[in-house]
């Protein structure tokens, strides 16, 4: 046997260790996108996301199609999926929003001026209307405000968890699971407080209970919905932090982009500012619930991609 025979095996299994394929009745097919990345159902024929045709596999094991990029790890694959879920998760609001006080003001204007053109009972109806729109729109904006928290949190704990099984195999991989255990035991600190404290909360049913207590849940609403966004970003940023480290440690570097921290805010000052200016601060309060979590989701997709780019 000459020594190119002796190598092969060894070649092809090299080769295969790198493939994550699932093997079905009828044909055998990669489990996952070779363009894309993305988990492939059984027997599929195009890739769900990409719309890309399944390639099966070839008698070359190795083998891909024409122009496809390499194929990822599970690891690899699994963080590109938590950072493609920004997609749906990361709702980035108008600040248009800030201006919902207003059309309260404006529907009044409209009321009075209704009764001369309408008389009493047809401006009567007209207010009753105009309420329950307002209503209506101040609702949709506590939902909006409260869904989109949930579901940024609820990405970014899977994103945490991708990102931690990554660094486990990739050291492993590499033999540097020493080096990397300081980063490895902060990012799982990180990680389960905010598991603890990040839990989700039904924007539905704290709708419903704003509308009950006439308000007065309301005021807790906006405690969270003013603290959550500095305690999560602060959380997040020094995760980051860690894998930065860890990454560079493993001989990949991620280029760092800038991340401003989120300013703490006080809810009792603000509480107090809208009640002594009758209200008028209540604007720019809105403005930093909306702002706040668009400039965190802003921020931390520039550094998802120089992660995404490095590894």
């Amino acid at each position: 046997m000459s020594e190119r025979d002796a190598r092969e095996p060894d070649n092809a299994t090299s080769a295969n260790k790198h493939i994550r394929r699932v093997t079905t009745p009828s044909d055998s097919v990669m489990a996952f996108c070779a363009y894309c990345g993305s988990k492939l159902e059984p027997n599929a024929s195009f890739c769900q996301v990409c719309g890309k045709p399944v390639q099966p596999l070839t008698t070359q094991p190795g083998a891909s199609a024409p122009g496809a990029p390499e194929l990822t790890s599970p690891a690899k694959v699994g963080v590109s999926q938590a950072v493609r879920m920004r997609e749906e998760s990361d709702r980035v609001m108008s600040v248009a929003w800030v201006f919902l006080p207003l059309l309260g003001a404006v529907f009044g204007i409209v009321d009075i001026v209704s009764i001369f053109i309408l008389g009493f009972f047809g401006a009567l109806f007209l207010t009753f209307g105009l309420a329950v729109v307002d209503l209506l729109l101040f609702l949709a904006f506590w939902y909006l405000l409260i869904s989109r928290r949930n579901n940024h949190f609820k990405r970014d704990k899977l994103l945490r968890d991708r990102l931690v099984e990554y660094l486990r195999q990739e050291a492993a991989a590499t033999g540097k699971t020493n080096d990397i255990n300081a980063e490895l035991a902060t990012m799982n600190s990180i990680n389960g407080e905010a598991s603890a404290e990040e839990k989700e909360r039904s924007a539905v049913l704290w709708i419903v209970l704003d509308i009950v207590t006439f308000g007065i849940m309301g005021l807790y609403i906006l405690y969270f919905l003013t603290k959550d966004p500095y305690k999560h970003d602060s959380r997040q940023q020094g995760f980051m932090q860690q894998v930065q480290s860890a990454l560079s440690k493993l001989g990949k570097t991620v280029v760092n982009p800038s991340w401003k921290v989120l300013p703490s805010r006080s809810y009792f000052l603000y509480l107090v500012l809208s009640i002594i200016t009758f209200g008028l601060f209540e604007f720019y309060w809105n403005y930093t619930l909306i702002v706040d979590l668009n400039n965190h989701f802003k921020a931390q997709w520039q550094l998802e991609d120089s992660i995404l780019a490095a590894i």
